[in-house]
């Protein structure tokens, strides 16, 4: 069942302190015309693979202040017109070879993490297309 079934026009959702544990492949079926999607503050553990599918029009993405320990190596895969990913304050210790491949992004906030290496293929390779980058409070 997609609970956004009669959400099709928009842009922007908020989905913010709910305590979300999960979100169901084929959630945001539907949404194709979402460039905005709000999932901070919410008890995500794991950014799966197929999580974001029906996005592929999303630019901004924000699950900062989740639990998210783990972030799928194709998570982001589809989300090719994707400019600012924000997952500060998480528990990240690991960004798996090419998870931004595809992904062409400018903000990129990983600050308050657990990461203590980057990966150079699919990350360090295309940092020069990043205009905003904070790394700040890791465990470098």
């Amino acid at each position: 069942v997609n609970d956004f079934a009669g959400l099709v026009n928009a842009i922007s959702l908020h989905l913010g302190f709910n305590n979300i544990a999960d979100i169901e492949p084929g959630a945001f079926n539907g949404l194709s015309l979402l460039k905005q999607l709000h999932i901070n503050h919410n008890s995500l553990e794991t950014l799966k693979e197929d999580m974001f599918n029906g996005l592929e029009n999303l630019e901004f993405l924000q699950a900062d202040n989740n639990f998210i320990t783990v972030i799928e190596a194709s998570a982001f895969s589809k989300l090719n017109r994707l400019k600012v990913l924000i997952l500060n304050d998480n528990a990240i210790e690991y960004l798996p070879p090419n998870i931004f491949r595809f992904v062409p992004l400018t903000h990129l906030d990983l600050r308050g993490n657990q990461l203590q290496t980057l990966p150079y293929v699919g990350f360090l390779e295309h940092i020069g297309r990043i205009l905003d980058l904070q790394l700040e409070d890791n465990k470098w």
